[in-house]
C-alpha cells in the first residue's frame, strides 16, 4: 500500500514539475513588451530558442536580418511573426528572417518552434525580440506655396534623419529602450547610409488633392491651373512623406448668357417655388446676380431665387447677372387657390326645340347653324374651366367656347369635362335643310281668283 502511494505521489510531482510548465507555455502568446521571453523550459525534449539579446535598431524603410542564436534542431515547425504593421517580414528561412521597417516606433518580431517531447506530445518554445524603428523625413527643396496659371515646376526631394545625428542614444532612452543599447557615431552613420540607399531605390509617389487646380505628374512635375491643392510626396509602401499646399489665382471666366429654369410656370396662391439661373459657359466665375419681380403684389421676392405666390395674375421675374449685366426673364401665372369641382351642368337655352326619345332629350338643330352652350361648375370657388368634346364631329363640332356647329345630318354627344374629370353631356340631332320642291310645268293662269290653301307652319330650328 505504501509503495503504491509513493508511486502515485512521484507521478503527481513529476506532472507538476515537468508537464505543467508545458501547459503554461502553450497558453501564453509570447508577446511580452520589453525583454525577450522564453517559454517551454522544463518540457522534456525542448531545448528552447534564443535570439540575440539586445533589441534591433533600424531606420524606417531599412531592412534587417534577425538570426536565431540557438534552437532545437529536431523541431517540426519554425514560425516567424511580427507584432504589428510597423514591421513586415520580407522573407524567412528556418532560423533567420529579413524584416522591413515600415513605420517609425517600437515593434517586435517572434520566432517560434514546435517540437515533440519525450511523451509524444508537442512542445512549443519561442523568443521575442524588440525592434526600434527610427523616423526619416522626406524634404522638398522647392515646394511652392503659390504658382501662376500655366506655370510648371519640377519638384526636387531629398531625405533627412528624423533624429539628429549624435542623438539616437538619447532618443532610444526616451522610447524606453534598455540602457545597454548604445550606438557609436560610426554605427549611426552606417545605419543612415544604408537607409538612404533604400530610399533612393524606392519609387516616389506624387498626388494632388485637387488635380483641376494643380496637377502633378508621375515624375513630380507640377502644372498650375487655378485654385488650391495639397500635394503629397511619399515613398511607396513607407511612412516617409511630405505635404504642402499650393494656391493658384483663378482666371475669371466671363458670363456670356444666362437662362432661368423651373419645374413649371403656373402656380396657385400660397405656392412657394424657386428659379435656377443657368450660366453659359458653365464654368463662369461669377454666377451671382439680382432678382426682381414686375408686380410685388402678386409675388414675394426672397432675393435668392425663391418666391411665394400672393395673389392671382401674371408676373415677370427678371434675373440680372452681376458679371456683364446679362438678363433673363421668366413669366409665371398665378391662379386662385380653388377647391375641386363637385358638379357640372350645361345651359341649353340656345336650342329652340327638342324631342324625347325613351326619356332622353335630344336637342335639334339644322346643318349650317350654330348653337352656343355654357357650363356651370359648382361650388363657385372651384375652377370653372371645362373642355368640350363631340363624339361625332362629322355631324357637329364644338369649340373651346361651347359653340356647336351643325355639319351634316346625324347625331352626336356633346360633353363638358372639368379639370378634375366630372362630366355633363347632351345629345344633339342635326337635320338637313332642303329647299321646297319645284314643279316642272307652268300652271295655267286661273280664270278666276282662288283662295290659297292655308300653309302649315313649322317651328324653325
Amino acid at each position: 500500500m505504501k509503495k503504491k502511494t509513493l508511486l502515485l505521489f512521484c507521478g503527481l510531482l513529476f506532472s507538476l514539475l515537468v508537464l505543467f510548465p508545458c501547459v503554461i507555455g502553450a497558453l501564453s502568446d509570447g508577446w511580452v513588451d520589453g525583454e525577450a521571453y522564453v517559454s517551454g523550459g522544463g518540457c522534456a525534449g525542448s531545448a528552447g530558442v534564443l535570439l540575440s539579446e539586445e533589441p534591433a535598431v533600424m531606420y524606417v524603410g531599412d531592412k534587417s536580418t534577425i538570426a536565431v542564436k540557438s534552437a532545437n534542431e529536431k523541431s517540426t515547425e519554425n514560425i516567424w511573426s511580427v507584432y504589428d504593421d510597423k514591421l513586415e517580414i520580407l522573407r524567412s528561412y528556418n532560423i533567420q528572417a529579413t524584416v522591413l521597417g515600415r513605420k517609425a516606433g517600437y515593434s517586435m518580431i517572434k520566432f517560434q518552434q514546435v517540437s515533440q517531447n519525450l511523451f509524444g506530445g508537442e512542445s512549443v518554445s519561442w523568443n521575442t525580440k524588440g525592434v526600434y524603428i527610427l523616423p526619416a523625413v522626406l524634404t522638398l527643396s522647392n515646394a511652392p506655396s503659390a504658382m501662376e496659371p500655366g506655370e510648371t515646376l519640377q519638384l526636387n526631394h531629398s531625405f533627412e534623419r528624423g533624429v539628429p545625428f549624435g542623438e539616437i542614444n538619447a532618443y532610444l532612452a526616451e522610447q524606453g529602450a534598455p540602457t545597454g543599447i548604445t550606438l557609436t557615431m560610426e554605427e549611426e552613420s552606417e545605419l543612415w547610409s544604408r537607409a538612404v540607399d533604400e530610399y533612393y531605390g524606392r519609387k516616389v509617389l506624387y498626388s494632388s488633392s485637387n488635380p483641376s487646380a494643380v496637377s502633378v505628374s508621375e515624375d513630380g512635375v507640377l502644372t498650375a491651373v487655378g485654385g488650391d491643392a495639397t500635394i503629397t510626396v511619399e515613398l511607396e509602401g513607407l511612412d516617409v512623406k511630405a505635404q504642402f499646399t499650393v494656391s493658384v489665382p483663378v482666371e475669371p471666366v466671363a458670363v456670356e448668357r444666362v437662362e432661368l429654369t423651373a419645374e413649371k410656370n403656373e402656380f396657385t396662391v400660397g405656392d412657394s417655388f424657386r428659379l435656377t439661373p443657368v450660366f453659359t459657359p458653365q464654368d463662369a466665375t461669377d454666377q451671382t446676380g439680382e432678382w426682381k419681380v414686375s408686380n410685388a403684389r402678386l409675388l414675394q421676392n426672397n432675393g435668392d431665387g425663391s418666391f411665394q405666390a400672393l395673389a392671382a395674375g401674371r408676373a415677370v421675374i427678371t434675373f440680372t447677372a452681376n458679371d456683364g449685366g446679362r438678363r433673363a426673364q421668366y413669366v409665371v401665372t398665378i391662379r386662385e387657390n380653388t377647391v375641386p369641382a363637385q358638379s357640372v351642368s350645361l345651359n341649353t337655352g340656345a336650342f329652340s326645340s327638342w324631342v324625347d326619345s325613351g326619356g332622353i332629350r335630344i336637342y335639334l338643330m339644322n346643318t349650317g347653324t350654330i348653337r352656343a352652350i355654357s357650363a356651370s361648375v359648382s361650388p363657385s370657388n372651384a375652377s370653372q374651366s371645362v373642355t368640350y368634346t363631340s363624339s361625332n364631329p362629322a355631324a357637329a363640332t364644338v369649340g373651346a367656347d361651347g359653340r356647336i356647329t351643325g355639319i351634316a345630318a346625324g347625331e352626336t354627344v356633346i360633353t363638358a369635362r372639368t379639370e378634375n374629370g366630372l362630366t355633363a353631356s347632351i345629345r344633339v340631332r342635326v337635320q338637313s335643310q332642303e329647299p321646297p320642291p319645284q314643279s316642272s310645268q307652268t300652271p295655267p293662269a286661273p280664270s278666276e281668283p282662288e283662295s290659297s290653301p292655308s300653309s302649315e307652319s313649322s317651328s324653325g330650328v
